[in-house]
């Protein structure tokens, strides 16, 4: 099974499984999970039985748990070590990068967090972010047997072959990315604000990594059916509209 404890809602997904709990505002995530994990108690237990019933690390009852907070990349060859030196590293690199404002943008994490760490080798990058403490205690009072991930990675590993800037649409922040010979050319995130502002955001970093407007590609990605023709409308003032694409991206997965 996986969790996704995304901006809106937190998802429980499986084969035969999709149900949905809308977050609660002025509630933190984990009294939402916990009211969540209560409401469909009948769909998740077979799935809690076996994940506490299976060896940890074992794959049959492992529970995928996805969440979107902030993150950094680091090259994979700088967490050198045993993984206590590893989450080490990366725990210092990470608080000394993230700062107190950010944490407050982000879904499932915050100052009371645990900074997590997860390697992608096929882009020879890790990604490092923070997941509150108490969010980590109701995951591991419920599914023993569970892993972490967060939300741009399986994005970035699936599109990793993709021949353009590519986008993700959330209401809460952009992540902006590029790749060049399956290695990271750009990643960053940024706060959502208004069309304008996310135009704006992208031309920035078309101009950055010197695009051309008539060759290049920009791939947009959100969890809405339909296409935001205003503003593909507004880039497409500066960049071919030909070859800016809209891609339904449901929960950060490419369909």
């Amino acid at each position: 099974m996986i969790i996704r404890i995304l901006s809106n809602t937190i998802a429980f997904c499986d084969e035969n499984l999709d149900a949905r709990y809308p977050i609660k505002n002025g509630l933190n995530v984990a009294v939402n999970l916990r009211e969540a994990l209560k409401e469909f108690s009948a769909q998740i237990e077979p799935f809690a039985r076996e994940s506490k019933a299976a060896e940890k690390g074992c794959t049959v009852g492992l529970v995928t748990v996805v969440v979107d907070t902030p993150y950094m990349l680091v090259p994979t060859d700088e967490l050198k070590g045993g993984q206590e030196t590893k989450t080490r590293l990366a725990e210092q690199m990470y608080r000394a990068t993230i700062s107190s404002a950010d944490l407050q943008t982000g879904v499932g994490g915050g100052h009371s967090d645990v900074v997590l760490h997860s390697a992608m080798p096929s882009l020879q990058a890790t990604v490092v972010y923070d997941v509150e403490s108490d969010l980590r205690i109701v995951i591991e009072d419920n599914f023993p047997n569970h892993v972490f991930q967060h939300r741009c990675q399986q994005l970035w590993e699936s599109l990793q072959k993709e021949d353009a800037l590519c986008v993700t649409l959330t209401d809460r922040h952009l992540d902006v990315f590029a790749f060049r010979q399956n290695r990271f050319r750009f990643a960053n995130r940024f706060p959502q604000q208004s069309d304008d502002d996310t135009a704006y955001i992208i031309l920035s970093v078309w101009k950055q990594l010197a695009l051309n407007q008539q060759k290049d590609s920009l791939l947009l990605l959100g969890d809405s059916d339909c296409a935001p023709q205003e503003l593909m409308q507004s880039l497409g003032k500066f960049i071919e509209p030909k070859n800016i694409k809209y891609q339904h991206s449901e929960d950060g997965v490419c369909e």
